[in-house]
């Protein structure tokens, strides 16, 4: 932090030469280039196909969880590396809750959501933690993905992100269709959820 003082002073020099001021004019741009490489794979090619659900399901005036599906998420790296995943809502405007949107009717209601919970982390055969971050800085223990939040893995009882190599997400995702009676259901709806886990390093 620069301080600054005022002072009075009577002594001064008279000079015809031009004045030199300290400018802070440097730009530095700062990163590591690691050999470390990870690849984010999820198992069925990361489809979960619910089939066709009929309205007769559905609830009239409160949210229905019509599917629970398990899918594993499989990060590989080619050595122990520290990332974190951006799970991003690629249906961001179509969800009625805090988690990934399903896509609109016809008539652009939406339709629900989908909500992957976390079943368990490992490292090969090591239990791991799952933790989360909206800034990367500062992490909690994770119950779920969630558009907006970074998710990690740490040390059973630990919420500090760690170095893994072959690290597996169990999630167990429950999907939620909106109140039939703010749908229109007179033809078939196609349900369109879709998200994305960007990888980083750090």
């Amino acid at each position: 932090m620069k301080k600054y003082f005022a002072a009075l002073a009577t002594t001064a020099v008279i000079s015809t030469a031009p004045q030199a001021f300290a400018v802070d004019n440097t730009l530095e741009v700062k990163g590591i280039i690691t050999p470390v490489a990870c690849t984010p794979v999820f198992s069925n090619n990361g489809t979960i196909e619910l089939g066709k659900i009929s309205s007769k399901e559905l609830n009239p005036d409160t949210h229905k969880k019509i599917r629970e599906n398990n899918i594993q998420l499989v990060v590989t790296c080619s050595a122990p590396q520290s990332f974190s995943l951006n799970p991003i809502d690629n249906r961001r405007e179509t969800s009625t809750g805090d988690w990934f949107g399903l896509g609109l009717t016809t008539n652009l209601e939406k339709l629900g959501y989908f909500y992957p919970a976390i079943v368990s982390v490992n490292d090969g055969a090591t239990p791991l933690d799952p933790i989360d971050s909206t800034d990367e800085e500062n992490w909690s223990k994770a119950t779920s993905a969630k558009p907006g939040r970074y998710l990690s893995v740490a040390a059973i009882g630990d919420t500090s992100p760690i170095k893994a190599e072959n690290v597996t997400f169990d999630f167990r995702v429950d999907t939620y269709i909106a109140p039939a009676n703010g749908l229109t259901l007179d033809q078939d709806v196609t349900i369109d959820g879709s998200a994305t886990f960007d990888l980083a390093y750090y």
